[in-house]
């Protein structure tokens, strides 16, 4: 971290929200509550510069909403829940189901963050439908999950019914979003009804300032992406040790951009992370 300028780094989790398939819920809970224990005492010798996200048991939000109270009380590191882009059965994440934990998310004053994967549960669009074209699913699949999961958490008016809830959407390139939101824009002017628990069009919901989004370090369109949304919810992320910029020069790529200027450079690289994840500032 030191060699690469990053004062402090929020650790996600990797396979473990695929732990769904299992058939036993309560041994899913019990998993993630291991990992949870695992990852409080990890991140305790960093001096506040290592943070963790709980993970999300979808096919059991009481005890979801009993583990992030708990932790949320007894740990600082503790930055957000991990959720997938959509639920275990399919559900969109609008499903009433998961509205007690937005809502205890909404009281602790803790983000929910959209992550999910390549071909691994739960399966998202694009997981049977593109005929196991590799090429293909590798460019498009975890974009397409992000856009169906922004798009569900608009659509279905999660930001009207919470009005305090934040959400980070990681991990599925930023150059589409533009170009997402005026297709959520059209599709409302002329369908509203579809919609009813959305009041605004959803261009407002994103310049709102509750919704934030992760850019690549390595990605084209992040002058564009700034210039048409606004500064104020793009987020500097690495999938480190993934593949992507070197090691340790993805914080420079990431605004190392003729066309962003000093307040969005500052914005990428920290402030709009301090407004997803309130508990970094209390450190």
């Amino acid at each position: 971290m030191d060699a690469a300028g990053i004062d402090s780094s929020v650790i996600f989790p990797s396979h473990a929200a695929s732990y769904c398939v299992l058939r036993d819920v309560g041994f899913e809970s019990a998993l993630h509550r291991a990992r949870q224990r695992y990852m409080q005492n990890y991140c305790s010798g960093a001096n506040g510069r290592l943070s963790w996200v709980a993970i999300a048991t979808l096919r059991d939000i009481r005890a979801t909403v009993a583990e992030l109270t708990h932790w949320a009380d007894r740990d600082a590191n503790l930055a957000g829940i991990l959720i997938p882009p959509l639920c275990p059965d399919g559900r969109l994440l609008d499903n009433p189901e998961l509205h007690p934990l937005f809502q205890r998310a909404q009281e602790l004053d803790m983000p929910i963050l959209v992550h999910g994967g390549v071909l691994r549960a739960p399966h998202g669009p694009g997981a049977v439908e593109l005929d196991h074209a590799g090429f293909i699913i590798r460019a498009v699949y975890q974009p397409w999950g992000g856009m169906t999961a922004l798009s569900a958490l608009i659509g279905g008016g999660v930001f009207e019914l919470f009005p305090r809830l934040r959400v980070g959407v990681f991990e599925t390139g930023a150059g589409r979003m533009p170009w997402l939101v005026e297709r959520l824009d059209d599709s409302y002017a002329g369908r509203a009804n579809l919609v009813p628990q959305l009041k605004r069009k959803p261009s407002e919901v994103v310049a709102e300032g509750r919704l934030f989004h992760s850019i690549d370090a390595d990605e084209r369109y992040v002058e564009h992406c700034v210039q048409e949304l606004g500064e104020d919810i793009w987020l500097f992320a690495t999938d480190y040790p993934h593949p992507g910029p070197a090691w340790p020069h993805a914080a420079r790529a990431a605004i190392d951009r003729p066309g962003l200027s000093e307040s969005a450079k500052t914005k990428i690289l920290g402030a709009n992370a301090q407004r997803l994840f309130s508990r970094l500032c209390r450190q």
